[in-house]
C-alpha cells in the first residue's frame, strides 16, 4: 500500500513539473518578440522591429494575455513606426496602447510625439471626420447633432470642404497645428469632447470665410473648455474669437480677446502679432488703454463708456444723487470755490433750512463763512461731527419778513424738534410747556401759545 502511495505522488509531481514548464515556455514566447523588437529598434532597424511587434500581437490574440502585456507590445510597435517615419500609423497604434494602459505617461508621450510629426493634411482629414461624426443626427432629436448643433444649409460644409478649410487654417497657423495634435493626445485614444471639436470647426469655418459661425463656435468652445475664476482660460479659443471679431470689424472686442489670448499663452509670437495687427485698427482711445493698462485697463474703460451711454434712468447712482447735485449747483451760484468738507457739511443740513438759506444770498454766505472758520480752526475731522447751529426764530423772521405767522420759542432759542410738544402728551391731555402744534390745510406746522388766560380772552 505504501509503494502504491509513493507511485501516485511521483505521478502527480511529474504532471505539475510539466505544467510549470509549459507556463514558463508560454511566458518566454510572450516576452521574446517584444524584446527582439526593442533590440532591433536600438540597432537602427525599425522595420524589423515592427515585424517582431506584429508577431507578438498575433500570438497575443491566440493566448489572450493581460492588457498590460498587450499595451507594451503596441507601445513597442508605435515607437518603431515613429522611427520608421510612419507617424500616421503610429498614432492609431499608440491610441490603442493608451486605452489599454490606463494613461501610461510614456505611451502618452510617444503618442504626442507621433501627432507632432503627422502632416497637416492628415490632421485636417482626421478632424473633419470627427466633426462630421459629431454633427450626425442624434438618436432622440434629428434636428440636433450627437455632439454639436448642426449648421443649416447653405452655410454648412461637408467633410471634404471641412478638410480643405482646416488644412488651410493649419498651414497658415503653426501654433494651431501643434495644438490640434495636443488635443488628440489629451483625449487618450478616445474621441475628443465638445470643446475641442467645436474649436476646430470654428477654425475651419473661419478659413472658409464664415466669421459669424466662427465667433459662435469660439464662444461655445469657451463654455465647454478649461476655465479659471469663472472665465475661459483657453488661449486658442480666445484667439479664434479675436480673429472672428476682426473679420466682423469689431476691432475693440477683437483686441480685447487677442490680448487675453496672449496673456494666457505667455509667449506666443503668433498671438502677439494678432494683438499688434488689431491694435492698429482700434480707436485711438481704446488702443491707448490696452497698451497702457492691458486687458484690465481696456475693460475698465469699456465699462465706464457703457455706463455713460445708458439713459439717465438706467444709470447706477448713489442715494440722493440728484438732490445733492441740485443743491451743489444752487450753493455754487452763491459761494464759489468752497472747500470740499464745507460743501459736504452744507449738504448734510436739514433740507428745509438749507433751502431757506439758499433763498437769501447773505444767509448762505454767512453760514458757509462760519463753517470755513470752523474748518480752519479745528480741521476736517472735527467739522464732520460739528453740530451746525440752527436758525433762531428772530433770524427766520428777519429772512422771511414781518408777515410771518407764528411765535418763536422763549428767549429766541432755535426752533427745532425739541421745541415741538410730543404727540403722545397731547393725546393723553398732558400739557407740554403750554404749546400746541397745529397743522393748517397745506400741512405746515405752526406753534401756537395756549394758556388759560388766552382761552378766557377768546371766549369773551
Amino acid at each position: 500500500m505504501q509503494a502504491t502511495f509513493q507511485g501516485n505522488v511521483e505521478e502527480v509531481t511529474h504532471e505539475l513539473v510539466g505544467l510549470v514548464a509549459n507556463e514558463i515556455t508560454s511566458d518566454w514566447n510572450q516576452f521574446t518578440d517584444p524584446a527582439q523588437c526593442l533590440a532591433a529598434l536600438r540597432q537602427g532597424s525599425p522595420r524589423q522591429a515592427v515585424e517582431y511587434a506584429d508577431l507578438a500581437l498575433k500570438r497575443y490574440k491566440m493566448q489572450c494575455p493581460n492588457a498590460h502585456t498587450k499595451a507594451k507590445a503596441l507601445y513597442r510597435k508605435g515607437a518603431a513606426l515613429i522611427a520608421w517615419e510612419q507617424p500616421e500609423l503610429a498614432v492609431a497604434t499608440l491610441q490603442q496602447a493608451v486605452q489599454l494602459s490606463d494613461g501610461s505617461l510614456s505611451i502618452s508621450a510617444a503618442l504626442q510625439e507621433a501627432l507632432q510629426r503627422v502632416s497637416s493634411g492628415w490632421l485636417a482629414e482626421h478632424w473633419s471626420t470627427l466633426i462630421e461624426d459629431a454633427e450626425k443626427p442624434a438618436a432622440l432629436s434629428r434636428r440636433d447633432g450627437r455632439l454639436l448643433r448642426r449648421i443649416p444649409a447653405p452655410a454648412n460644409l461637408d467633410r471634404s470642404q471641412l478638410a480643405n478649410a482646416l488644412q488651410r487654417a493649419l498651414a497658415s497657423h503653426q501654433d494651431l497645428q501643434s495644438h490640434a495634435g495636443k488635443l488628440l493626445a489629451t483625449a487618450g485614444g478616445k474621441k475628443p469632447g465638445r470643446g475641442p471639436v467645436t474649436l476646430m470647426r470654428g477654425f475651419a469655418y473661419l478659413a472658409a470665410g464664415n466669421a459669424e459661425q466662427a465667433v459662435k463656435d469660439a464662444r461655445t468652445a469657451q463654455a465647454y473648455g478649461p476655465a479659471a475664476d469663472g472665465q475661459s482660460s483657453w488661449p486658442e479659443a480666445w484667439a479664434l474669437l479675436a480673429r472672428g471679431l476682426e473679420r466682423q470689424e469689431d476691432y475693440t472686442a477683437a483686441g480685447l480677446a487677442a490680448a487675453q489670448a496672449q496673456r494666457l499663452a505667455g509667449s506666443s509670437q503668433e498671438f502677439q502679432e494678432d494683438v499688434e495687427r488689431i491694435m492698429r485698427r482700434m480707436p485711438t482711445g481704446h488702443a491707448d488703454a490696452l497698451e497702457e493698462g492691458g486687458v484690465e485697463g481696456l475693460s475698465r474703460q469699456l465699462a465706464v463708456e457703457k455706463e455713460e451711454a445708458k439713459p439717465e434712468f438706467l444709470k447706477k447712482r448713489p442715494k440722493y444723487y440728484y438732490y445733492y447735485r441740485w443743491m451743489k449747483e444752487r450753493i455754487t451760484e452763491h459761494c464759489q470755490e468752497l472747500p470740499a468738507p464745507v460743501m459736504d457739511k452744507l449738504l448734510t443740513m436739514d433740507a428745509g433750512e438749507l433751502d431757506l438759506l439758499l433763498q437769501h444770498e447773505t444767509a448762505i454766505k454767512s453760514k458757509a463763512q462760519h463753517l470755513e472758520e470752523v474748518l480752519q480752526d479745528e480741521g476736517a475731522k472735527f467739522l464732520e461731527t460739528y453740530p451746525v447751529p440752527m436758525l433762531t426764530w428772530e433770524e427766520v423772521k428777519a429772512l422771511k419778513g414781518p408777515g410771518l405767522v407764528g411765535l418763536g420759542a422763549p428767549g429766541g432759542a432755535p426752533i427745532g424738534a425739541s421745541d415741538v410738544p410730543s404727540r403722545t402728551n397731547m393725546l393723553q391731555g398732558i400739557p407740554d410747556n403750554d404749546f400746541e402744534v397745529l397743522e393748517d390745510r397745506s400741512g405746515a406746522r405752526l406753534i401756537e401759545a395756549k394758556t388759560d388766560y388766552e382761552d378766557l380772552e377768546a371766549i369773551e
